[in-house]
């Protein structure tokens, strides 16, 4: 099984790297979809009714001289599918501690449970780190996860977010941190939820974190997820970014199905996914 897909955006060399693959309920993936047409839309896919298997997927991108990642993985919290982040990024020739710098879209523990290893030493040890001040604060804050009811996992965010306080640089809104390299707010997710764009040659590659969680979301942009904090605010900020970037432009979706790189084309009401090998 390939578990590394290298590409080019512009200029830019890029590497999708998977950490791996868990089983989900569908019902939270797709919370308010009707029943029939959630069915219908698994079945096109070749998924189960009941449960749907949700890869995780990171991003490893070469921008003037620095290499950038985008999330890292699930660690070993989430069980023994995933967590491969960093053996798979070894099997393809990147040493862990040549990363200089990790974007954090967002503070789900699938996205930054790969930041420490199981002895919570930094799994990249040279990187500076950037993300959302609004996630920051907001999983920080025990009371918060209390009231989503998610209280068992506030110790693993915070010993994860404490081992990079040092060397995390908190961002509000978007902005260029390294030329070429956009922060975008994507909203609604979590109130720190954010989307990258690199840019090189006249091409970009969008890079949108949970904007995304299936490609069925993509044909029914009103479709969202248990886990948008803010699902209206999650669905307008969906289709604010997909309509920018529906003009075949090339995305990387952390939870699509392996490499998770491919082009977002309009279709009817909403979009479609076009894998990349399909679309060279």
């Amino acid at each position: 099984m390939k578990t590394s897909f290298r590409f080019q955006a512009g200029a830019l060399q890029c590497l999708a790297v998977a950490d791996g693959v868990n089983v989900y309920d569908v019902k939270p993936v797709f919370l308010n979809a009707p029943e029939g047409e959630r069915t219908q839309g698994l079945a096109r896919y070749g998924a189960e009714p009941d449960v749907v298997a949700i890869p995780y997927i990171c991003l490893v991108v070469a921008v003037g001289g620095q290499l950038v990642l985008v999330d890292t993985g699930a660690g070993s919290r989430h069980g023994e599918t995933v967590g491969r982040l960093v053996p798979n990024m070894m099997a393809a020739g990147i040493d862990p501690a040549d990363i200089d710098l990790v974007i954090l879209t967002h503070a789900h523990t699938d996205h930054i449970g790969g930041l420490t290893d199981n002895a919570g030493r930094l799994q990249f040890p040279a990187a500076r780190y950037i993300m959302h001040r609004a996630d920051w604060e907001f999983w920080r804050l025990k009371e918060n996860l209390d009231e989503l009811g998610w209280s068992e996992i506030f110790p693993e965010i915070e010993a994860k977010l404490a081992a990079i306080e040092e060397r995390v640089e908190l961002v509000d809104g978007g902005r260029e941190i390294l030329p070429g390299v956009r922060l975008l707010p994507a909203t609604g997710h979590t109130p720190g939820h954010m989307a990258v764009v690199f840019s090189s040659a006249g091409e970009a590659l969008w890079s949108v974190g949970d904007l995304l969680g299936h490609p069925l979301h993509l044909e029914y942009p009103e479709w969202y997820m248990a886990y948008d904090l803010a699902p209206a605010e999650a669905i307008r900020t969906k289709k604010a970014i997909l309509a920018q970037a529906d003009k075949g432009a090339l995305a990387h979706v952390f939870h699509f199905p392996f490499p998770g790189i491919g082009r977002i084309q309009p279709a009817g009401d909403g979009w479609r996914w076009q894998p990349l090998e399909q679309a060279r």
